[in-house]
């Protein structure tokens, strides 16, 4: 039995494993500091950042930032309260996340129309999208962003084409340098032990 192997059975023995595994190694702290040095110098996306990190965060985290992190991953989902009750504090949607903007449908041929709706008439949204998405959109050029919002296309595009928002640019930008330093931040405290 080679030694390492040895060592971490005896000290299984005495310790749970789960107090094992909250404790990065080497090897993990140095690939969470890579991982977010790559992430500082933008050669990485954020997108591929969380997919990198989560395997070794997701047992030194609490919930909410697992949940956060799956949420910029994959989109925020159930965001249609946003649009229904305007005066309510969503503590669950984060709020770096809502833009001053319009809503369009973005038909089949590639026109954007105006959205007849009430919601269209708000002026702000909450960008559901995954960060990928994010970060694709921020890549085209122009100083104006669109963003899908899957959650509104489902409920009121029905066939028409997607329900995108329309927006400045450097709305965008900002909500993508505030997820890359969340996620940053919390390479941070994992690689250095502490409880993020």
């Amino acid at each position: 039995m080679p030694e390492r192997l040895r060592i971490l059975v005896h000290v299984s023995a005495f310790v749970p494993i789960h107090t094992i595994l909250m404790c990065a190694g080497p090897r993990e702290v140095l690939f969470l500091d890579q991982l977010r040095q790559q992430l500082q110098r933008k050669e990485i996306s954020v997108g591929d950042g969380i997919v990198k990190a989560l395997p070794i965060v997701k047992d030194r985290v609490p919930d909410d930032i697992i949940m956060w992190l799956v949420n910029e991953l994959q989109g925020y989902s159930n965001t249609l309260e946003f649009y229904q009750k305007e005066h309510i504090v969503h503590n669950d949607l984060p709020a770096y996340r809502i833009v001053q903007g319009s809503l369009k449908i973005l038909d089949a041929s590639g026109d954007l129309n105006d959205l007849d709706h009430p919601f269209a008439s708000r002026g702000k949204y909450f960008l559901s999208a995954p960060v990928s998405w994010l970060e694709e959109f921020d890549s085209l050029p122009g100083p104006v962003a669109l963003a899908d919002c899957p959650d509104l296309t489902a409920v009121l595009a029905k066939g028409l084409g997607n329900v995108v928002c329309e927006f400045s640019k450097p709305q965008l930008t900002q909500i993508i340098t505030t997820i890359r330093q969340r996620v940053i931040a919390v390479l941070d405290k994992v690689a250095s032990g502490q409880k993020a």
